[in-house]
């Protein structure tokens, strides 16, 4: 690990707020640092570094297990540094595309460095403000009748490993979210802090992924299972 670049992410790392239900937690965190405009390794778009006011960027890829309505999430926060060593722009994803941060008259900066989103209850789309979190026209629905919906969400092509997965899987799946993680927001937000341990390099996490991926989805296969036997037993 490169301890200089390391210091540089968590110097800059974002901070988020979660609904106070939320149930489901970041896992891992991976990052990347771009000192020239390329594509993102992780994210269907270009990074622009606009060199007479950005010195580089840093994509933070934000891993959880679960989105509310599949197994498998990746979220993005794009931090761009000025020369001064002060944060010039920040973008964030919200449901497959990425959105400007930074609003005019607005304040997502805490320490000076670090800037503060909000995650949308149970699918961790990130916006600036909490109140703008309600645009969303499925938000309650999302995490109470529509929990599940999508099933196992896992997209081979970005990792390059497949995880073979049934339809009975999928209804697996769908049936196993609606039932243990359904929930109504309470839009009430509270910070979880990370850990330096959480922080990995987007190649080191990239390769790990699809392993955490098959263990949870062979994890629910086996509790499956075992829930059906236990009913059999009590009939």
């Amino acid at each position: 690990m490169n301890q200089e670049e390391f210091q540089i992410v968590m110097k800059y790392a974002p901070y988020l707020m979660f609904d106070e239900k939320e149930p489901f937690s970041v896992y891992k965190i991976g990052y990347m640092i771009f000192h020239e405009t390329k594509p993102s390794d992780s994210f269907r778009r270009i990074v622009r570094i606009q060199k007479d006011k950005v010195k580089f960027a840093i994509e933070y890829q934000i891993f959880f297990y679960y989105d509310i309505q599949h197994l498998y999430e990746l979220e993005h926060v794009w931090v761009y540094v000025g020369h001064d060593g002060n944060v010039q722009g920040c973008e964030g994803s919200y449901h497959g595309k990425y959105m400007n941060e930074m609003l005019p008259g607005g304040d997502i900066l805490r320490d000076r460095t670090h800037v503060c989103l909000y995650s949308q209850p149970g699918k961790h789309a990130l916006l600036p403000e909490k109140r703008l979190i309600s645009l969303y026209p499925e938000l309650e629905l999302a995490c109470g009748e529509l929990a599940g919906s999508d099933g196992f969400a896992y997209p081979e092509a970005l990792y390059g490993v497949k995880i073979p997965a049934s339809q009975e899987d999928q209804d697996m799946v769908r049936g196993y979210i609606k039932e243990h993680y359904s929930f109504t927001p309470s839009m009430v937000f509270v910070t979880k802090p990370f850990s330096f341990s959480q922080f990995l390099h987007w190649n080191i996490l990239k390769g790990q992924i699809p392993i955490f991926m098959e263990k949870e989805l062979d994890r629910i296969r086996r509790e499956t299972e075992e829930k059906k036997q236990r009913m059999m037993d009590e009939f």
